[in-house]
């Protein structure tokens, strides 16, 4: 601060982020007067250490190296980190953590700010914060901050809980690096992060569902009762040492964010503007940074009014990023259990991405001996479901040499019968000369937009003419679609990006609001191309725009049967959904034993798939068969309710209809099944759930025929065991 007034700053609290504020206050802001006030006791704290990344030490000692070299000495270190699964222990190379005593580190930061002059006062309880006689009055004060309180009106803030529950234990059992250890028990799974922060002292924090921790009794134990159980649930992992506690009662983690951090001359820092939980290990790190922005706007600027609505501006983003990612890890130990289902490598790779801000190319470069560990094993267990020379290809006449580049199923129409309606319904009709028209210049533009060959490009679509355009406009060019489900969650969403490193995303402009800035944090996506819509933010461009210009014609890249082609992400119903590679032979192949065999589709056949395109099943109903033959496919966009699906089968008159067994239950029960004219459909095709007879007699009164049902799967593209359409096993 330039003026020669002593500035007075009163900071409340004096944990890590309170003394480091007024140690850094005192370097940076010339004479000012420095007071801070603590309610509890010298010396009294809970917890046992505190972690530092190498990223967060680094950042801390480009700005205070002298307080870092003060903590240097007492701190242990690691550069690996250990997760303990029941089926197999895994190390994450280069996941380089540092750790201190919490009392420690409060010593050495009270020393030195004692040592620049600041004045510390414990056991001071605070009746009155708007008596504070300051310039400047930080609340550094923690989850219950008083300086919050005082006025919760202006700093606004939102708190929820996550579900887990955890105990803060120490032990003297020591251990080589931060480790997880993961177990099941009679009444459930927990978990242990453990890690020294001495030469004979560690931290044991203790982890639980709600329902495992009651069932376990723990609600109603004594802290040295709950120790004396997790110390026996976790024996072989502390080798027959004790737990220690130090107010080590259990409890639920506390999600706190305050939308305003600035009311007035008060200001609000660490864990009393936010928390973040401990499984990321930033509480301290965002407190201490927190700190340093706080004194550089505060030293940047005269009026301390705008130096205070500088440090928002600049700290709040920031902050709310790690949060976030804090977050989203935090929902991920909510769910270990479920997780805990996946074989160690995969587990693994599930908690180094868990906040959304590790992606693939990163973590290489983070842990590589991980990485190529479990970039092998994926290899490995990515097998081509159409190897040369299988039996059952050669049955059906399927020649997997031929099929270099699965766009041909939508080219091979344009010298067959470019005249013919490729694809019609609500949102318009497509000749298949135009649409493949369309598709050269989605590749084109692809090309133009500077992606590399084989970069994935997430597709967030409905049912629209745009989806086959841009589909095989990215395959034909060397690009890899990736179809994601729309029904998805914003973390799992915040995953698929990541898990892409996808540069540029396709998405409806009706489905803009799901990619919030929460979701795209933790990728490199950089473009947003809005599909059916105007774009309405930086980093967006709409459809018109994005192919403006481009040719209309569109060479193959050079890829061969065996490459890929794109993506599709299994259900996840246990666990993280994993991505599945398709390659550029297997729409044919799936032609070739299902379109062919089963539904014996030909040029004059109208498919309508209610099930939409993002699934392999609405997929090969909506483009592989259609297209393979010169048909046409029905796309409806949109919420398919009764009613619409109904209008569109009478409207547009589909031979081959495409549904579900909850779908058909829907229909045979609508008011108004028997008066409608479903009189165009010569097969009608059920997967993914048994049909019950009921419903089957129900559809074949309304329709003449029943539902030929088939089991079908993400892997395999489409249904793979089928009745047949002349002999029908209800349930089979």
């Amino acid at each position: 601060m330039a003026n020669q007034t002593p500035l007075r700053i009163t900071i409340v609290g004096a944990g890590p982020a309170g003394l480091y504020t007024a140690i850094l206050a005192r370097r940076h802001l010339g004479n000012a007067r420095v007071e801070v006030i603590e309610q509890n006791a010298r010396g009294a704290t809970f917890g046992f250490g505190v972690v530092f990344s190498d990223k967060a030490l680094d950042f801390l000692s480009a700005d205070d190296p002298q307080t870092v070299a003060l903590l240097d000495p007492w701190m242990e270190r690691w550069d690996n980190m250990t997760l303990n699964h029941p089926d197999g222990r895994v190390t994450l190379d280069g996941i380089g953590f540092s750790a201190i005593g919490r009392l420690q580190l409060l010593k050495l930061l009270e020393e030195r700010a004692i040592e620049l002059g600041v004045q510390i006062s414990y056991d001071q309880i605070i009746d009155d914060v708007a008596g504070l006689d300051a310039d400047v009055v930080v609340g550094a004060d923690g989850l219950n901050s008083v300086v919050r309180r005082a006025n919760e009106a202006a700093f606004a803030p939102a708190i929820d809980h996550f579900t887990n529950h955890f105990a803060w234990f120490g032990s003297e059992a020591v251990f080589d690096t931060l480790t997880q250890s993961f177990i099941d028990s009679a009444h459930g799974p927990l978990n242990a992060h453990h890690y020294r922060y001495a030469a004979d002292r560690s931290t044991f924090i203790v982890e639980c569902a709600p329902q495992t921790w009651a069932a376990h009794g723990f609600d109603g134990m004594s802290e040295a009762d709950s120790a004396a159980l997790c110390a026996s649930l976790f024996e072989d992992v502390l080798g027959g040492a004790r737990l220690i506690t130090n107010k080590s009662a259990w409890r639920v983690f506390p999600r706190l964010w305050c939308s305003t951090w600035v009311a007035g001359n008060h200001v609000i820092l660490g864990d009393a503007a936010h928390s973040s939980h401990f499984s990321i290990g930033s509480g301290t790190r965002l407190a201490m940074e927190d700190a340093i922005a706080l004194v550089q706007t505060l030293a940047r600027h005269d009026d301390v009014p705008v130096a205070l609505a500088a440090f928002q501006d600049l700290r709040l983003p920031v902050a709310q990023k790690i949060v976030t990612a804090a977050n989203r890890s935090a929902r991920w130990y909510d769910d270990f259990g479920t997780h805990m289902r996946h074989a160690p490598l995969d587990f693994a790779y599930g908690y180094l991405t868990r906040s959304g801000r590790m992606t693939p190319a990163r973590a290489r470069r983070l842990a590589p001996a991980f990485m190529a560990q479990y970039d092998a094993a994926t290899l490995a267990a990515t097998r081509d479901p159409v190897p040369a020379g299988l039996p059952a290809a050669t049955e059906v006449g399927f020649d997997r040499a031929v099929h270099s580049n699965c766009a041909d199923t939508l080219w091979d129409n344009l010298h067959r019968n470019p005249d013919k309606v490729a694809v019609t319904g609500p949102a318009g009709d497509l000749d298949y000369a135009t649409l493949i028209a369309n598709a050269a210049q989605w590749g084109h533009a692809f090309m133009a937009a500077g992606l590399s060959r084989g970069d994935r490009i997430p597709f967030f679509l409905d049912d629209t003419p745009t989806y086959p355009a841009a589909f095989f406009g990215a395959v034909r060019a060397g690009f890899v679609p990736v179809l994601l489900n729309t029904q998805t969650n914003a973390d799992t969403l915040a995953y698929f990006l990541a898990d892409t490193e996808a540069r540029l995303v396709l998405c409806e402009a009706t489905l803009l609001s799901e990619f919030s800035t929460e979701v795209l944090a933790g990728s490199d996506v950089e473009t947003m191309v809005v599909v059916n819509g105007d774009a309405v933010n930086d980093g967006q461009i709409a459809q018109r725009d994005f192919l403006d210009g481009q040719p209309t014609s569109l060479a193959p890249a050079d890829t061969t049967a065996a490459d890929m082609a794109f993506w599709m992400y299994s259900s996840g119903t246990t666990g993280r959904p994993k991505g599945i590679v398709h390659l550029h032979h297997d729409m044919a192949y799936t032609h070739q034993s299902y379109g062919r065999q089963i539904l014996g589709i030909t040029a004059d056949d109208i498919c309508f798939s209610v099930p939409k395109i993002f699934f392999a099943y609405g997929f090969g109903n909506s483009f592989t068969f259609p297209f393979s033959v010169g048909a046409t496919t029905v796309l409806l966009p949109g919420r398919p309710d009764p009613a619409r699906i109904f209008d569109c089968i009478e409207r547009y008159r589909p031979t081959l209809f495409f549904g579900l067994p909850t779908l058909y239950t829907a229909l045979c029960r609508a008011d108004d099944a028997s008066s409608r004219n479903l009189s165009s459909i010569r097969r009608s095709i059920s997967a993914a759930e048994t049909l019950s007879g009921e419903i089957y007699d129900a559809w074949k009164d309304l329709c003449g025929h029943g539902p030929t049902e088939g089991l079908g799967s993400t892997e395999l593209l489409h249904i793979y065991l089928s009745n047949h359409p002349h002999d029908h096993r209800i349930g089979a």
